[in-house]
């Protein structure tokens, strides 16, 4: 057989390998993709396990919280909440600390002889109860980055939402457990920020915290 002959009979003998092999990997994918729920009925199967909590308030106490990720968002693990303003996630195999953007939480009391509930430092514990009443370990997170990615000490600067859709930046504000602490160029949500806190400095005073909370 000359090598001309060799070449065709290689290239035919390919072609049918290919279309043999085409129909199998297109059932392959049906399959897969039948089988995998969609990405919010998995959100949602995702937070009934992990005992997803509610927004701190509901009604008009949460408006504002309630806006949904963009498409880039992207989907992590919570691992511990730090305090009012930080977290630790998982993502990719690893795991990252947090800072929320344009929040500012009370700052937790340092370590010391236990105190009273309305005593000093209760805002930050009131503060990271509330973060940890939204983040539970393990519950599916969905963060977007803005213009810088970190702080000066290396943690994640980001938005966050619960798989219920919960902007928690915004619910932590609107709740009264932070101020709204946009530093440019970070102001991607500074209206909703600001418009939260507003809301927060309006509501009653007999708001159910720990104690004073951020404006206080």
């Amino acid at each position: 057989m000359s090598g001309r002959l060799r070449v065709k009979a290689l290239l035919v003998l390919v072609a049918l390998v290919f279309v043999a092999l085409v129909p199998v990997a297109l059932l392959w994918v049906a399959l897969r993709t039948a089988d995998e729920p969609a990405p919010d009925a998995q959100a949602g199967r995702d937070a009934r396990a992990h005992g997803r909590s509610v927004p701190l308030q509901r009604g008009d106490a949460t408006r504002g919280s309630r806006i949904a990720p963009s498409a880039d968002a992207v989907r992590v693990r919570a691992v511990r909440v730090v305090d009012g303003d930080t977290l630790v996630v998982r993502v990719g195999g690893r795991s990252i600390s947090v800072r929320l953007l344009g929040v500012d939480a009370p700052e937790l009391p340092r370590a010391g002889p236990p105190v009273a509930p309305d005593g000093p430092g209760c805002a930050g514990r009131a503060a990271r109860s509330a973060l940890s009443r939204l983040v539970r370990p393990g519950a599916v997170l969905y963060v977007i980055a803005d213009h810088e990615r970190h702080d000066r000490y290396g943690r994640s600067l980001l938005y966050v939402w619960t798989a219920r859709r919960t902007f928690v930046n915004a619910a932590l504000i609107r709740g009264g457990h932070a101020r709204a602490l946009v530093i440019p160029p970070n102001d991607r949500f500074a209206g909703v920020f600001r418009a939260a806190e507003a809301a927060a400095r309006r509501a009653p005073a007999d708001r159910p915290f720990a104690c004073a909370g951020a404006f206080g």
